[in-house]
């Protein structure tokens, strides 16, 4: 639970950050579309990886909701990286590869939107739940 935990709200809290570092109001360039692109693919791409690596759960439940949130992470980690790639490819001034680069960053948005709380999937097991209260990245910071 712990790893699940780490890396649902690992990425919830490294999109955050990011955000804060961001200006305020910043003009969607091809530019800051890209990095941010970019940023979102990283994130969501280290989520993936460190929900693998912990492996399958020997609970059902708890596998479910492993399997879920890496189909999650990988629909935005792959929109995400798909969007800069064919922003990048893209003839400088393409407004249309511009509307497309910001559809690819709200489907990269949208396919993690409802992916913030990793107990919740597991509430039916009270295995797991009892993992998840003793699991210290269970607990956000913000």
């Amino acid at each position: 639970m712990d790893g699940l935990c780490g890396a649902v709200h690992g990425y919830r809290l490294a999109v955050n950050e990011d955000a804060k570092k961001r200006p305020k109001s910043e003009v969607a360039t091809a530019k800051t579309i890209g990095e941010s692109l970019g940023r979102y693919a990283e994130l969501a791409g280290k989520a993936v990886e460190e929900l693998n690596a912990i492996g399958a759960s020997a609970v059902p439940v708890g596998e479910s909701a492993r399997k879920s949130f890496v189909d999650k992470f990988t629909a935005a980690r792959d929109a995400a990286a798909n969007g800069k790639a064919k922003l990048e490819a893209a003839k400088a001034g393409d407004s249309k590869a511009l509307d497309a680069a910001i559809e690819a960053m709200n489907a990269a948005q949208n396919a993690v939107m409802e992916a913030v709380d990793p107990v919740s999937p597991i509430a039916g097991s009270p295995e797991l739940m009892a993992a998840a209260a003793s699991a210290p990245k269970c607990k956000p910071t913000s």
